[in-house]
């Protein structure tokens, strides 16, 4: 499957004005006691920047791990008919925490679905789902509380976000699937 170039929808400088303002609601709405878990890959690059802007108003450390979630291959050709759960890094207890679950892109929420299972059977007090972009509609019916960009696009479109280090500089871009 190739893609187009396709257009840039936001910039390094609107991607961090979107992440602030996605930390200040998370803030507000939920307070200082929470945990950041990103999705690999780019959920935490996502989380990361996320726990940085939460610290500067809680004025201490915002702890964060990542989950790894496989179904699609780079291409965003399906590898698993569902997400199957990979590596952890979670350096922090799960049971009786307060989880912020961070990816990049909601589209089918699959991903989020099997994410969630899991930290639920881990024992989280609360799970609370945050996407840079939502894409919609999604196939099951789990939807972020906190959302950067709603970007509505056709079947035949991808989001795709740019994060370092997988990227060089922080992006989102359209671009459509021949």
């Amino acid at each position: 499957m190739t893609q187009s170039p396709g257009f840039q929808i936001a910039d390094r400088e609107r991607v961090h004005r979107v992440l602030g303002r996605m930390a200040r609601r998370v803030h507000a709405e939920l307070g200082p006691d929470i945990r950041l878990v990103g999705i690999l890959r780019r959920g935490a690059p996502i989380a990361r920047e996320l726990a940085g802007r939460l610290a500067e108003l809680v004025g201490r450390e915002v702890e964060t791990g990542t989950l790894r979630l496989e179904r699609y291959a780079d291409d965003l050709t399906v590898i698993h008919d569902e997400p199957r759960l990979g590596e952890e890094d979670l350096p922090f207890e799960v049971e009786g925490a307060r989880i912020v679950l961070v990816d990049d892109v909601i589209f089918t929420a699959r991903t989020f679905l099997r994410a969630l299972v899991h930290l639920d059977a881990a024992g989280a007090a609360e799970v609370h789902l945050a996407a840079l972009c939502s894409r919609g509609p999604n196939e099951v019916p789990v939807h972020p509380g906190f959302v950067g960009l709603q970007v509505d696009v056709g079947e035949g479109n991808v989001v795709e976000v740019h994060a370092p280090p997988y990227e060089e500089e922080w992006g989102i871009h359209l671009l459509h699937r021949k």
